[in-house]
């Protein structure tokens, strides 16, 4: 038996008319007498009079009436733990990721995350620096890449697909690469600094080893620019390329490197709520790059 059948049930036994269980469910009519036929045909038995007045019950419906009476107060108490709980997830949050996933994915998240828990108090920090999570730095870190801490708990939430971009005007001017080894003939945007040994660095620098380094920057943002000026070649993802059309996507089938996004904390951290509620949303949101 569908719960749902019960609870239009219940509406239409407490409304007294299909039309104001309708109008209180948010429902067309018809949509409720289909759902009360249904539950009449799996019962095989009829729980409604249809009067000039109204729908009134019948014994059968009395009896089901007292049932789903029980079940209509256990979900209220339900409800309300639920949001008693929701209510308990308050109070400050700190936060750290890198500057590239931080200043475009992640704000978005946080507008959704506020309107769920709006008694949390968020604050982002935003490096390519490794935070010092262990020493309380920060209450989570989102990273790309090694975690890089064992003393941290935490997992896996997306593997990242980077891919190689030029601008259309690096296109005219020089052509696109016809494959891998033809890297070698153009011009790279390099990783430096921090993210120099980020894996898609690495292996752009490995393929296109005599290629002409045309820059060296630090930071995906600063590279995603470079790029989008026709700077040269340069492995980014796709929140920072879906749906720009200053970038376009060269040797798609040929190289790809899945960087892994991890969500940590420390162990002192693991029963709190309002981590556990961040560290949920968060998660749940990082689908979209599976």
């Amino acid at each position: 038996m569908e719960w749902d059948e019960l609870r239009f049930f219940h509406a239409v036994a407490v409304a007294g008319s299909l039309s104001k269980a309708a109008r209180d469910l948010g429902v067309s009519q018809p949509t409720v007498g289909r759902r009360i036929k249904a539950l009449e045909d799996r019962l095989d038995a009829q729980l409604f009079d249809k009067l000039i007045s109204g729908h009134v019950l019948t014994e059968t419906g009395i009896q089901v009436f007292e049932k789903t009476g029980e079940i209509a107060e256990i979900a209220r108490c339900i409800a309300d733990r639920a949001e008693g709980e929701r209510k308990c997830i308050a109070g400050p949050v700190t936060l750290t990721a890198p500057e590239g996933i931080g200043a475009t994915w992640l704000p978005t998240q946080l507008s959704g995350m506020s309107e769920i828990h709006p008694d949390l108090d968020l604050r982002v920090s935003l490096s390519n620096r490794i935070s010092d999570v262990s020493n309380g730095e920060a209450d989570v870190a989102l990273r790309m890449g090694d975690p890089r801490d064992e003393t941290l708990i935490g997992r896996k939430i997306a593997a990242l697909p980077f891919r190689l971009f030029a601008s259309p005007c690096y296109i005219n001017k020089y052509g696109a690469p016809a494959d891998l080894d033809a890297l070698r003939h153009h011009r790279i945007i390099d990783s430096g600094g921090i993210i120099r040994d980020v894996a898609q660095a690495r292996l752009l620098r490995e393929i296109a080893h005599s290629a002409r380094v045309a820059a060296t920057l630090d930071g995906v943002m600063a590279q995603k620019a470079a790029a989008r000026a026709g700077v040269g070649l340069v492995a980014l993802p796709p929140y920072l390329t879906d749906q720009d059309p200053d970038l376009l996507p060269v040797l798609e089938d040929a190289f790809l490197v899945k960087v892994p996004v991890w969500l940590l904390t420390r162990q002192d951290l693991r029963g709190s709520r309002r981590i556990g509620a961040v560290k949920t949303f968060l998660t749940q949101a990082a689908r979209q790059f599976s």
